[in-house]
């Protein structure tokens, strides 16, 4: 899925050369010495030795800090957080949708086991379902493919 691919809004790390030039001594420390040597060590992730902006946190799954973090999703296999957040929630809703259309199967099949006759009522809901499952599917693969 596109949740899987989009960059969740990592804060992107100081490279060997950037963490050398952090903690030379020069005058003009960098905000994460500066945040270090005041003892502020909240709002500073030691692993990635960035400062953490609001509301992101160190995932320790990824090894990343991702901005607006939400969670770590195993479904997905990446964090939700700024930049897939409204990805997720179009998977969580299509989920929602196809597990929707899969019970009204479940039950149209049990009834005809049962032999028990469909009202009319009852097909046309059958029909809207199957109508708007495939809305959903054809409206993903189109904005899949736009992407």
């Amino acid at each position: 899925t596109i949740t899987h691919f989009t960059d969740p809004g990592v804060i992107k790390k100081p490279t060997e050369p950037e963490i050398q030039e952090m903690f030379n001594g020069n005058n003009n420390k960098s905000e994460y010495v500066k945040k270090l040597l005041s003892g502020e060590t909240s709002k500073l992730c030691i692993t990635c030795r960035v400062v953490k902006e609001f509301r992101s946190k160190h995932c320790a799954f990824c090894n990343n800090c991702v901005k607006t973090f939400d969670h770590h999703c195993p479904w997905v296999n990446n964090c939700i957080g700024e930049g897939n957040y409204k990805y997720f929630i179009w998977f969580m809703f299509i989920e929602i949708a196809s597990m929707i259309n899969i019970m009204t199967f479940i039950i149209r099949h049990l009834c005809i086991i049962n032999g028990s006759d469909i009202d009319t009522f009852g097909e046309y809901l059958f029909c809207i379902m199957i109508s708007i499952y495939f809305i959903f599917a054809c409206t993903t693969s189109i904005f899949v493919l736009v992407q």
